[in-house]
């Protein structure tokens, strides 16, 4: 980025060449020779801050969270992985190379259904979650929710209790 940076300040330093708004009006080889110059100029201070300022201004002394962890550690708690995000890898592993169980592509709220194939790569396994029956609970909630909600309902049961 720094040879980029370079170029681009060459370019406004000659594009700013006898401008209303610049104090400098160059012709010929000074002007090639200060849009020269403040490109090298600028790739040098560019650079020199990248390696010494910034790593100053970085965290010190920073532990690796994962260092010496695995692919396997990490795939047996982890559903996505390259394996299990690729549909092409997931094909091919059951209708190619025919494996048992296959790799299957991943999806949220499906991880269950991935089956544990160490000679593939694929680490994962969960335990399918119980499903909740709102069955009558829920019907009886509607319906008490649609007598409240009709006004003719309600008025003959007022009416009755007088």
């Amino acid at each position: 980025m720094a040879g980029c940076c370079a170029v681009i300040l060459s370019c406004l330093v000659f594009k700013a060449n006898c401008e209303s708004y610049s104090n400098y009006c160059l012709q010929g080889a000074p002007l090639i020779g200060a849009t020269t110059a403040v490109g090298f100029a600028h790739f040098i201070v560019h650079c020199l801050l990248v390696v010494y300022l910034v790593p100053m201004l970085g965290e010190k002394d920073l532990e690796p969270e994962n260092e010496g962890m695995t692919f396997e550690s990490a795939a047996k708690h982890e559903a996505r992985t390259w394996f299990s995000v690729n549909p092409v890898h997931c094909l091919r592993s059951e209708h190619i190379h025919g494996d048992k169980p296959h790799c299957r592509l991943v999806a949220f709220g499906k991880e269950h259904l991935l089956e544990e194939n160490p000679k593939i790569g694929c680490y994962f396994t969960q335990q399918a979650v119980e499903a909740e029956d709102y069955g009558n609970d829920l019907r009886k909630s509607f319906a008490g929710f649609r007598k409240s909600l009709s006004g003719s309902k309600a008025e003959p049961e007022i009416e009755a209790s007088k």
